[in-house]
């Protein structure tokens, strides 16, 4: 896990004047874009395409002079460390960039013009993103929730740090590449079936965003040779801190009320030692301060930082992290067999494309596939609950919804014509 690759940091070396807010990118972006405009002008007059310019350089100076102070990350008393360049958001655009490029390259064999591609592909991109945020922030709202309207906008669009569900950025893509294909009249199934080997190229780099950045992660593997183990403020150890395995003892939730009771207790253990007994009853969970799980999650000391437990009978016991476990207990590597999973089924959907028979036939077969692997996966992972009585997580339901619309698209496909609205690839079967 590497949550935080490096910081852009908050002021410059030379000077100490900042770069964010009314510092030296805004400066820098309004020369630059004065400078475009000057040379637009001088061209070709003031004309229609100069006001397409405007929005843009608009925009992008609100978000540096606005926006852009919001992501630096606090350092307690001192001035921030800067905006945190996070492994997860690397990865999430060498995704893009890797399955376009993908896509791109294999339209060129078919004779379908780069700009058609990098134009659906933008279309895809954003609700994409959209549907993916929105998902995930319907599902975890109460993280999200701040006393304010403007505070909450701001935490919603912190996506760098994780926060984006797979299912959620397929439908919003589907919303999004339909409003595009039926606005250009193009062949849907088509164009589909072009973009659906990069979509699962993107999606496999997009898990070892996941991997760095500790996020959807699955359960105890005990011994097995396989497990990986995370650092302290990670999810995955904050999780297994809170279920009380990090402290040598289990809960275990209460049937009638839900509320957490120490079901077991490791003889020496930490629990043992602060004077938790079998039957005790947890009433509350106060993890580390938000700053102190960043800081930690950045590979950056957090010497304050602890961890307490509130008892039934009034007992508020504490641990500082150092005295902690340093790692987690091993889980399932279940981060890269998503990877690999979804890599193996880009290469499958990529072999297959020369063959298909009908347009189609290749979107079809990622629809059938990926959800089966998909729900397989969701059963080593623990960090999404069931869904009320099914036993399933979320990811799952959808997994089933999405085969069982498989089926009637494949009954479909079939009752259509031999044929490609697209010329067949160079060197592929006619």
């Amino acid at each position: 896990m590497r949550s935080t690759l490096c910081h852009l940091p908050h002021a410059d070396p030379f000077f100490d004047f900042p770069l964010f807010g009314f510092g030296w990118l805004l400066l820098i972006w309004m020369a630059v874009s004065g400078s475009l405009l000057v040379w637009q002008f001088a061209k070709h007059g003031w004309n229609e395409k100069s006001y397409g310019y405007l929005p843009l350089i608009l925009i992008i100076g609100a978000v540096l002079y606005w926006v852009a102070p919001h992501l630096e990350e606090a350092s307690g008393d001192g001035p921030p460390l800067g905006i945190p360049i996070r492994g997860y958001g690397v990865m999430l655009l060498l995704a893009i960039v890797c399955g376009t490029a993908f896509t791109v390259q294999q339209a060129r064999r078919v004779g379908v013009e780069s700009e058609t591609i990098f134009s659906m592909a933008f279309w895809m991109i954003v609700s994409g993103f959209v549907g993916a945020r929105l998902f995930f922030v319907i599902q975890k709202w109460e993280q999200f929730s701040r006393p304010t309207v403007r505070e909450t906008l701001l935490e919603i669009v912190r996506f760098s740090e994780g926060g984006l569900v797979v299912y959620g950025s397929f439908f919003g893509a589907c919303l999004g590449t339909a409003i595009f294909l039926k606005r250009r009249k193009l062949p849907a199934l088509a164009l589909c079936d072009l973009f659906a080997p990069g979509m699962m190229l993107g999606v496999a780099l997009g898990r070892v965003g996941c991997l760095l950045n500790g996020c959807c992660w699955a359960g105890d593997c005990g011994d097995m040779p396989l497990g990986i183990s995370f650092p302290p403020g990670s999810p995955p150890f904050m999780s297994q801190l809170t279920d009380g395995s990090l402290l040598d003892m289990r809960l275990e939730a209460k049937p009638e009320d839900g509320a957490w009771v120490v079901a077991q207790v490791t003889a020496g253990g930490r629990a043992e030692q602060h004077g938790i007994k079998i039957g005790d009853e947890v009433v509350a969970v106060i993890p580390p301060r938000a700053e102190e799980l960043n800081r930690m999650r950045s590979g950056i000391p957090a010497p304050t930082a602890s961890f307490t437990l509130e008892l039934n009978d009034g007992r508020r016991l504490s641990w500082e992290f150092r005295q902690l476990p340093q790692r987690s207990r091993p889980v399932y590597p279940v981060q890269l067999l998503a990877s690999i999973n979804a890599l193996l089924l880009c290469g499958f959907l990529w072999a297959f494309y020369p063959f298909r028979r009908r347009d189609g036939e290749v979107s079809a077969l990622m629809i059938t596939i990926y959800p089966v692997t998909r729900f397989l996966l969701e059963a080593i992972r623990v960090d999404e609950p069931d869904v009320g009585w099914t036993g399933c997580s979320i990811a799952q339901l959808l997994s089933i919804l999405l085969v069982a619309m498989a089926v009637p698209l494949w009954w479909l496909l079939l009752k259509r014509p031999i044929g490609s609205a697209l010329p067949a690839a160079t060197g592929s079967p006619q």
